[in-house]
């Protein structure tokens, strides 16, 4: 896979270098990197992950990148209890703890809700290319009717859209798979005013077997 990423920003920057002396702090053994905290809004509200009384995997753009999640049928790479399958006409069944309902219909009903910024999909046949340009994905296990609504007997998926920079930036990246499938993506974003921001992304998914 060859993929690259690059960001303009516009501005100055200033800086200075002493050549006095350096001084390293010794890290004390067993120091290791606090893993940075994820800010999901499950619960309707933006709170740390920790802090969320339910249980709930949630990933970040890098992670997402890393794994290589790009479909919502990959989230079995990250999330325990997930499984994914097509039906015989293409339809997305989508499984959370054994819970999911196996209905192969286009107008299927699931039992795993599936939202994008916090806007339902009703179809799972909608959720197909839901893992364009993310901010971060958030699965909640188990029923979750009280906050999701009906269909959510098995649990939720919410994926959180990557949102428009201050400054201009962009970034593309494509994969060829042993099938000859090849899958390209880009984005472009920054400020259309000095009040409006906006950003755009783009998939295109060609071939294979």
């Amino acid at each position: 896979m060859k993929s690259f990423r690059k960001s303009l920003m516009l501005g100055v920057q200033v800086s200075s270098l002493a050549m006095a002396g350096v001084v390293h702090a010794q890290e004390a053994p067993g120091d290791e990197a606090a893993a940075p905290e994820i800010v999901v809004t499950a619960q309707k509200r933006a709170q740390s992950q920790n802090d969320v009384g339910m249980s709930i995997t949630a990933e970040s753009a890098a992670t997402l990148a890393e794994r290589n999640v790009v479909d919502a049928g990959d989230l079995v790479k990250i999330v325990s209890g997930f499984t994914a399958a097509d039906s015989n006409q293409g339809t997305p069944v989508y499984t959370l703890r054994g819970v999911g309902l196996n209905d192969s219909g286009l107008s299927s009903v699931p039992s795993v809700a599936i939202y994008v910024d916090q806007i339902p999909l009703p179809y799972p046949v909608m959720t197909q290319a839901v893992g364009l340009d993310l901010e971060r994905v958030e699965v909640l296990k188990g029923p979750q009717g009280t906050l999701f609504g009906q269909n959510s007997t098995g649990g939720a998926i919410n994926y959180i859209a990557a949102k428009p920079t201050a400054g201009f930036s962009y970034g593309l990246g494509a994969t060829v798979d042993s099938f000859g499938r090849t899958d390209a993506s880009g984005f472009v974003s920054g400020p259309l005013s000095d009040t409006v921001r906006a950003r755009l992304a783009l998939r295109s998914v060609q071939g294979g077997a």
